[in-house]
């Protein structure tokens, strides 16, 4: 299911934000975004947000704004800079007039001139209060996300409750129809077994006998009895408090074999609508339940 929480909290060395976004998605592919001296706590972050959710293409990002600027180091490469110098000065023996080389000159010079955090500031990790603060922070827009999926989960069960009613209609329907086709089947055939018999002679018990043989291949009470187990399953994995949407996945493709043996059993125009119905039905929940937890 998708969602977008976003929180900061201030501390007292800076001000922490973090945001996270869900889209919807069969496996949980998580992304997370982090300053690079906060890296040794994505870990961390991965477990909290792996206990939480199970499916959605997941974004987490975290920022940290220190209220002071770190140290800085500045780095010379020296080897560089008089290997310059001397080629300026052999340039000058020639007779070109060449400027001195002033500090912007160098600071345009590939790495000449290297500036970077001091080593000392660099080991965020090792600040456990503000560690703390950050995890504090994730599990608030966890918390927010949590709220905002679990309201469109409402929306999403109406949903689904209304397609799930549809197809136990359409189960009775296709029974009914099922049962009537059936008696037709059976009289149109016996009639043309007496026809057959007259003609040729055969023992009419053996064609009977044959009748109700192909008739028991057409049965499809086993098939509706299958599928009506499903759609009681069905509504206890909904009730469930447990993540329920692979389990729901897996119980549609068995309730679309089920309509497609059905489908390849019964005869009957009408009837063969209704179960075209309930695999349209079928589809469409399968679609909604990849959103759901």
């Amino acid at each position: 299911m998708t969602g977008f929480a976003e929180a900061r909290k201030e501390v007292e060395r800076a001000t922490l934000g973090a945001s996270i976004r869900a889209v919807n998605h069969r496996y949980l592919d998580l992304q997370i975004r982090l300053p690079s001296s906060f890296s040794g706590l994505e870990q961390r972050l991965r477990s909290i947000v792996q206990e939480r959710l199970v499916r959605g293409r997941v974004e987490l990002l975290v920022t940290v704004q220190f209220s002071q600027l770190p140290e800085a180091e500045v780095e010379l490469n020296e080897k560089m800079i008089r290997a310059l110098g001397s080629a300026l000065e052999r340039s000058r023996d020639h007779g070109l007039e060449i400027k001195e080389i002033t500090v912007s000159d160098l600071m345009r010079v590939p790495n000449a001139v290297v500036i970077k955090e001091a080593s000392s500031t660099m080991d965020a990790t090792k600040d456990e209060a503000l560690l703390a603060a950050i995890t504090e922070l994730v599990s608030e827009v966890l918390d927010d996300l949590d709220g905002m999926r679990k309201q469109e989960g409402e929306y999403l069960r109406s949903d689904l409750n209304g397609r799930h009613d549809s197809i136990e209609i359409l189960i009775g329907l296709i029974e009914d129809g099922a049962r009537e086709s059936s008696e037709v089947f059976k009289d149109r055939l016996r009639e043309r077994a007496e026809e057959f018999s007259e003609a040729m002679g055969a023992d009419p018990m053996l064609l009977v006998q044959e009748i109700v043989r192909v008739a028991l291949r057409s049965d499809i009470s086993e098939e509706l009895s299958r599928l009506r187990a499903h759609i009681a399953h069905w509504q206890v994995l909904v009730d469930s408090p447990d993540p329920c949407g692979r389990k729901l996945d897996f119980l549609l493709q068995e309730m679309n074999r089920e309509a497609n043996t059905i489908g390849a059993k019964i005869e009957g125009v009408k009837v063969k609508q209704h179960v075209v119905d309930m695999k349209v039905e079928i589809e469409r929940l399968r679609e909604q339940v990849q959103n759901i937890e």
